[in-house]
């Protein structure tokens, strides 16, 4: 990586001269992960880690009727799925997360072992 800083020094104009601090903070840094790999876990593993949000309810509602909107991040492969829904109910959530979960595990073969939220209301209910 420090050599391809240098290279950048020389190829752009208006690139700052990074001197030798930068290489020693790179290759600190590098030492440093390297010293706590096994402290490190990020499992690249399909549907064993999915992330989600919502958003909503939209300024303007969509041709459909929307005005809410799931977002879904696989932690393992970072595919992103985006579902429009009309409401924020439990029920709307549960039905579109399960119908997510059937065809992420047939697609992938593999179940879905984790959910991680920002503990929002809308995924504090009884049915969730």
């Amino acid at each position: 990586m420090p050599e391809r800083l240098k290279m950048a020094k020389e190829k752009l104009d208006g690139m700052p001269d990074l001197g030798k601090g930068i290489i020693w903070i790179m290759g600190w840094y590098k030492d440093c992960k390297r010293a706590h790999t096994n402290k490190q876990h990020h499992n690249t593993e399909a549907n064993y880690r999915w992330y989600l949000d919502m958003w909503g309810p939209a300024q303007v509602i969509s041709v459909g009727g929307n005005s809410y909107t799931l977002v879904e991040v696989d932690g393992g492969t970072t595919k992103k799925l985006v579902e429009l829904m009309k409401n924020q109910t439990a029920e709307m959530i549960v039905a579109i997360l399960n119908t997510l979960k059937m065809k992420a595990k047939v697609q992938t073969g593999r179940k879905l072992k984790r959910i991680r939220t920002d503990n929002a209301p809308e995924w504090k209910s009884a049915l969730m």
